[in-house]
């Protein structure tokens, strides 16, 4: 391979990540993953997306704020994630 190609890259990115507060409790988590997302971008100019590795918990908690603050945000489900769970040792 000849190296990153001149005309893609990526500008502005944020990532806002809170694992603890998913364990202690993901509606508190949700909520300051919004706030922090407001924050940085107060008018909504770019799309929000939630990146979630498949906990219910965590995809009923992003729905039900994002349905409070009347917006909506793409939830991806990390497959990849899921899939080791699923295959896993621990596999049920």
């Amino acid at each position: 391979m000849s190296g990153p190609s001149a005309g893609l890259f990526a500008a502005s990115r944020e990532l806002f990540g809170e694992i603890t507060g998913w364990l202690d409790g993901a509606e508190a988590a949700g909520t300051a993953g919004f706030d922090e997302a407001g924050r940085r971008d107060p008018h909504r100019k770019r799309t929000w997306v939630a990146l979630v590795d498949g906990n219910n918990a965590q995809i009923d908690a992003i729905a039900a704020e994002a349905a409070r603050r009347g917006i909506t945000v793409p939830i991806l489900i990390d497959f990849v994630h899921v899939l080791e769970l699923s295959t896993g040792p621990d596999a049920p």
